[in-house]
């Protein structure tokens, strides 16, 4: 904390100033984040599915993890980790990115929640094996084929580089061509939708899973890319390819199980909620106005009615008040 320069410093005062901040806390200690999204986190599945004899080299847990937690951190939503036979019933969404290897007790747990009205968001290649690195019996997702609503009769992993186009929303006009060219690397034009798939593309038949949006291009070309089951008083969402931006898949998930979250502040801007406070975190380079909020600020002692400010790559803090 001294520097070599000494405690006339800026290194020093900022550690003195770090220190009385913390302070100022004293109210969060204790306190507890409450997210409203979970992401399924599970270290056999992630040891399982990379073995070196599995379809595709390019199949990588954490880069799933990653693009799900990336995608919901920039869309302002707070998200906890848990494993498939945790207890789940306090989370709207649930996101399962790769769970190639699910036990029959994780299965169940993962129905169960749904049934009970939680929304499951899964990606490609999941509920392929038990704890023993056996295949479940029966046409693939074994483990979720009745949760998702649909089966997988064929695995068709990409070439490096080739990317598969999606469709846009299938309810909207106008139709993308099924069979669009492809150019010479192997990837499709981009479609309407602006959405593509790399790494992983599968042959989804639906078994009472409703199809949102389809492959337009590539081995599965008009088949489903993306769809909804309901099942009890909840809903299992599925995505049969990995999306390097899934933020607009998620926000169908998100909107549906009723997750709210502000829509027009900056991606850079961080909010999470402890014990009562407020905590806005930028990592951006611009001053931003985060509207709704009244209460103390914390660290500056302002007073915020209807709207707090956060200074470009700072923090705010705000002991928020209930208006009326």
């Amino acid at each position: 904390m001294v520097p070599q320069a000494g405690t006339d410093s800026r290194i020093w005062h900022d550690v003195k100033d770090l220190g009385a901040d913390l302070a100022k806390l004293e109210g969060v200690r204790g306190g507890q984040v409450k997210a409203d999204v979970a992401i399924g986190w599970d270290w056999q599945s992630w040891w399982a599915l990379e073995l070196e004899w599995r379809p595709s080299c390019d199949l990588a847990y954490r880069e799933r993890v990653d693009a799900y937690y990336e995608a919901l951190w920039r869309s302002h939503v707070t998200v906890d980790f848990v494993a498939p036979t945790a207890d789940m019933s306090g989370y709207r969404v649930v996101v399962a990115p790769s769970l190639y290897l699910l036990t029959e007790a994780g299965a169940k747990n993962l129905r169960r929640y749904v049934e009970a009205g939680g929304h499951l968001l899964v990606s490609y290649f999941s509920g392929i094996v038990d704890e023993h690195d056996t295949v479940h019996a029966g046409p693939h997702p074994g483990a979720l084929r009745d949760v998702l609503g649909l089966t997988v009769e064929e695995f068709h992993p990409l070439r490096e580089h080739e990317t598969v186009p999606l469709s846009p929303p299938v309810s909207s006009p106008p139709p993308v061509p099924l069979t669009p060219s492809v150019s010479p690397s192997g990837s499709a034009p981009l479609p309407a939708s602006g959405m593509i798939g790399r790494v992983w593309s599968e042959r989804v038949r639906p078994a009472g899973a409703r199809v949102l949006r389809t492959f337009a291009g590539g081995p599965d070309a008009g088949h489903p890319a993306f769809t909804r089951h309901e099942l009890g008083a909840g809903v299992a969402w599925y995505l049969a390819t990995g999306v390097a931006d899934p933020r607009p898949l998620l926000a169908e998930a998100l909107d549906s199980a009723g997750v709210d979250r502000p829509r027009d502040l900056p991606e850079t801007l961080e909010i999470v909620r402890r014990a009562g406070h407020l905590f806005l975190i930028s990592h951006g380079e611009d001053p931003v106005t985060v509207p709704g909020v009244t209460g103390d600020g914390v660290l500056d002692g302002a007073r915020y009615i209807g709207a707090a400010t956060v200074p470009a790559g700072g923090v705010t803090v705000v002991r928020e008040v209930q208006e009326g």
